[in-house]
């Protein structure tokens, strides 16, 4: 393999044929790989940047869309409370109707049934309301 290559004219890093670079000497054509080399080194480094930039701003995109989506679960939490406290509301008002209904059915029923207990004779309540009268209106 060794012996092809000398016969080849293989010098190393640089293949040495005679009919390359049409009449360029070694030193030329060092020259034009080196500025070849330099080129896509530079391309890398471009495309590298380019991948950073498009990694940032993928990365603020995220940074964005998650804010955005803590924004809209905190406005849900927020609205969800607001809801659940106008519905405590709304169910403690209605309890306080119905315990008001409830204690002036409770007051009918009593007075009912004080009224069907306590029986005055016509004469005697007649007597009771003239005393009441007299009282209040403070006559000897």
């Amino acid at each position: 393999m060794e012996a092809k290559r000398q016969r080849e004219g293989f010098t190393g890093f640089i293949p040495h044929r005679p009919d390359a670079g049409e009449g360029k000497d070694r030193q030329e054509l060092v020259l034009e790989i080196g500025a070849a080399m330099r080129d896509v080194i530079q391309k890398i480094i471009a495309a590298e940047n380019e991948a950073r930039l498009i990694v940032e701003a993928a990365k603020a995109e995220a940074d964005r869309i998650l804010s955005d989506a803590k924004k809209k679960g905190h406005d849900i939490v927020e609205r969800t409370r607001q809801e659940a406290l106008i519905e405590a509301e709304k169910i403690v008002e209605a309890a306080a109707e119905a315990a008001e209904r409830e204690k002036q059915r409770r007051l009918a029923e009593a007075a009912a049934q004080i009224e069907s207990r306590v029986r005055l004779e016509p004469a005697a309540r007649q007597w009771a309301v003239s005393e009441v009268i007299r009282c209040v209106c403070k006559k000897p």
